[in-house]
């Protein structure tokens, strides 16, 4: 009969440490992917302040957009999810979330910027957003002062990684003055483009605002 009892209570035992293993993994893992998502939160929540609801403007390449997306792009992300086209008018916050996390923050490789800072990626993806994210690349390789091909390889890698480490803040306000000389050039080129001038100088200034307010190492 004691052999039994202990029989049964070593099952116990055993039943409640893989249920407390179980749990402390599951613990691990929601608070590492929380720790990804935040990131890629902030950064879009600063995107979407800025882009605004639906809009058709030809003027825009792309077409109409809505939240930032263009019709041209939605489109493509219906296509992949082989689902029918319809309007930007109607995509739902999900889709907006899953375009954004697949053809900017990823193939312009916030995730391995933000583990060097979190800033450059919100200030990285912000570029990407707007400009594609092979040219944000270049850009971000004309600064760290490595070959500009638009390809993130182990050299840039550790220049980023280097530049971030010398001075970070010197790092985050070459890149806002980049974009300025690119607006500016924009408008030079183009001056029928000078009336959202003033709006793109205004989102960089509201972007250096938000990353040397932030607490973010």
């Amino acid at each position: 009969m004691n052999k039994i009892k202990d029989v049964f209570w070593m099952l116990v035992s055993m039943t409640l440490l893989m249920w407390i293993l179980n749990l402390i993994f599951s613990c691990t893992a929601n608070a590492e992917e929380l720790e990804e998502t935040s990131s890629f939160e902030k950064a879009l929540e600063f995107v979407l302040e800025k882009e605004g609801g639906y809009v058709e403007n030809e003027a825009e390449p792309g077409g109409a957009a809505n939240k930032g997306i263009t019709q041209a792009t939605y489109n493509e992300w219906r296509e992949r999810k082989e689902k029918e086209e319809r309007s930007v008018k109607y995509i739902t916050d999900q889709e907006v979330k899953e375009i954004y996390k697949n053809f900017f923050w990823t193939p312009s490789r916030c995730p391995e910027i933000e583990e060097m800072s979190i800033r450059l990626a919100i200030a990285h993806f912000d570029w990407a957003v707007n400009t594609g994210p092979t040219r944000a690349m270049k850009t971000l390789q004309s600064i760290v002062d490595t070959k500009v091909d638009g390809i993130w390889g182990p050299k840039t890698q550790k220049a980023v990684k280097e530049a971030v480490e010398e001075n970070e803040n010197s790092l985050l306000l070459d890149y806002i003055k980049k974009r300025r000389e690119f607006y500016r050039r924009i408008v030079e080129n183009n001056p029928s483009r000078k009336k959202f001038l003033k709006g793109w100088m205004n989102r960089l200034s509201d972007l250096e605002e938000r990353l040397f307010s932030s607490e973010e190492e």
